[in-house]
């Protein structure tokens, strides 16, 4: 590791929303961040006029909400600057370079007829985690799945202990983005699509929309109940956005190809240690 005055990060793409945001805060188009946490696959940064930390990486793995992609070369960089590093971002050069919209309901709105092809990837989706390991980060597969797990409820199984048991999950595991906050990004990603849907019920979409204001409900209290990283991602969720290989699980549902949704499912299991399946598991 090595400490310099200051590192100007050299974009490939952003989130639009993080662009938004940054230009927002930064009229004279210069952003100061410092290095907050190295992961295998990526770094944290913290812009000092923004709330949250924001994650630096390649497509590898895919794209995330809030997140600045670079090349493997400029990562590499990255990992030789010390925690507490000054990292410049120039916002004129990034307008100009790409930026991308991971708004899972501008993707599927048109794709979802009805909830039976829904339903029947459902269980396509358990199905592959039960072959894929035998538990996830908050226990096992035919436990999670069954009607007597303990959270069942914070998915729909019990409406009424619904915003208790979602409290409950909240920071729920270990590591930088929790299992029981990777399965209601999952559950949420499920129901952004059945609410912007024209191809469902009245009813179906209200039921879904509730669900996503009871989670939106705690976003005022995300930093009191689990990881920086984590309030990233579902404060993203509540507004719709979700990574590119969970939208893409979704899609394949949407549209009944069976190749695809396990191609897509295989590429999300593969996310952290345990944290792609959780959030299939909150999918399905």
């Amino acid at each position: 590791m090595f400490r310099k005055p200051f590192f100007y990060l050299r974009v490939s793409a952003v989130d639009a929303d993080l662009l938004k945001d940054l230009l927002d805060a930064n009229p004279n188009s210069c952003a100061q961040a410092k290095v907050a946490l190295h992961f295998r696959h990526g770094c944290l940064i913290r812009f000092e006029s923004l709330p949250l930390p924001i994650f630096v990486g390649t497509v590898q793995r895919g794209l995330l909400p809030m997140q600045i992609v670079v090349t493997r070369g400029e990562l590499e960089s990255l990992f030789k600057l010390e925690v507490q590093s000054t990292v410049i971002l120039d916002l004129s050069a990034v307008k100009r370079g790409r930026v991308f919209n991971l708004d899972l309901r501008l993707a599927v709105k048109r794709e979802l007829q009805g909830l039976d092809r829904l339903l029947g990837a459902a269980e396509k989706i358990r199905a592959f985690l039960v072959l894929e390991a035998p538990a996830g980060g908050l226990g096992g597969w035919q436990e999670v799945f069954s009607s007597s797990w303990r959270w069942a409820g914070a998915f729909g199984a019990c409406p009424q202990d619904e915003e208790k048991l979602m409290n409950s999950l909240l920071g729920r595991g270990e590591g930088s983005t929790p299992a029981g906050d990777d399965m209601l990004i999952g559950a949420a990603a499920v129901h952004s699509m059945i609410a912007a849907s024209l191809g469902v019920s009245h009813f179906q979409r209200m039921r879904s929309r509730a669900w996503l204001e009871c989670l939106n409900s705690f976003v005022p209290i995300f930093e009191e109940c689990t990881t920086s990283t984590s309030c990233t991602y579902l404060s993203a969720a509540c507004r719709g956005r979700f990574s590119s290989h969970l939208i893409g699980v979704l899609q394949a549902a949407a549209s009944g190809r069976e190749n695809r949704l396990f191609e897509n499912c295989r590429r999300l299991s593969r996310h952290g240690k345990t944290s792609g399946m959780d959030s299939l598991a909150g999918a399905a």
